[in-house]
Formats: structure tokens, sequence, C-alpha cells
């Protein structure tokens, strides 16, 4: 049976991740704002008993306090990534204020 385990990260406001643990590993649904890396890694740490062993991150969408983390997690953890076309780019630069040609 699953498990979800609920992460608020507070920075400027509250930010919620989610650890969904089921027999066959544990996945992440959105990584917070950077400056609140290391709590993020302490919470994954108090739910999974390690920091690694991620089988995915799943981002819902590109702003920086829903994916400020997932170039740092994907680095240390090398678990895969999962987002939206529209929103990749944003995920390789951490930035939620890139551009792309043509856009703002």
């Amino acid at each position: 049976m699953a498990h979800i385990t609920l992460v608020t990260l507070h920075y400027l406001f509250s930010v919620n991740c989610y650890l969904l643990t089921t027999g066959e590993g544990t996945i992440l649904i959105d990584t917070g704002p950077a400056p609140r890396r290391q709590e993020l890694y302490e919470r994954l740490v108090d739910t999974m008993g390690t920091s690694r062993g991620l089988r995915l991150i799943v981002l819902t969408h590109g702003h920086t306090d829903h994916c400020g983390n997932c170039a740092s997690l994907r680095e240390s953890l090398l678990a895969p990534i999962a987002i939206h076309a529209g929103d990749a780019g944003k995920v390789q630069h951490g930035d939620m204020f890139w551009r792309e040609e043509g856009r703002q």
C-alpha cells in the first residue's frame, strides 16, 4: 500500500512537497525552493532512512518554489525528473525567470 508524507517547507510562504512511498520505492513530488535545500534533505532522510534511493522526482510546474532543488537533487541522487516539456528549461537552469527565443 502507498503512503504519502507531506513535507511543508517555509520560505517567503509555505510550499508543499510530497513523498509517495510504495513497495517499489519513493517518489518526490516537487522539490521546494533552493534556500530550503538542507531542510528537504533532512526530511528525505527522516522518511526514507537515507537521502538516496528516490525512484523519481515529479515536478508539477516550473516555478522556482516547486523546482528550486531539482538540479541539486538530480546531481546528488541521480533520480530521473518528470516535468512538462514546456518547463524543462527551467529545471536545467533552476531559474523561474528563464528566457528562450521569443519569450521572457
